[in-house]
């Protein structure tokens, strides 16, 4: 696959992914907002695949010592509908 269909591909499940994890947590809200993909707005659904790339590369990876210092901040007891 091209880079912009992989990006065509994979949005879906990352804006279900996103959508659940800015519903669900703050922390991953903010984040989300920072890089450009507001889950509030879904301001992205206009985004070309190119500008859709760029924003996810814009999104910090999440670092382990995040990881050890956020602990419970990063969980959530609600699943999206469709995982077990």
């Amino acid at each position: 696959m091209t880079p912009d269909q992989l990006a065509i591909s994979r949005r879906p499940q990352l804006e279900a992914l996103m959508d659940h994890a800015g519903a669900q947590l703050p922390f991953w809200r903010e984040r989300l907002r920072a890089a450009g993909l507001d889950p509030r707005t879904r301001n992205q659904t206009s985004l070309t695949p190119e500008q859709w790339n760029e924003r996810w590369t814009n999104l910090p990876i999440l670092t382990r010592a995040e990881v050890q210092s956020l602990g419970d901040q990063l969980r959530t007891n609600s699943l999206p509908s469709g995982h077990g």
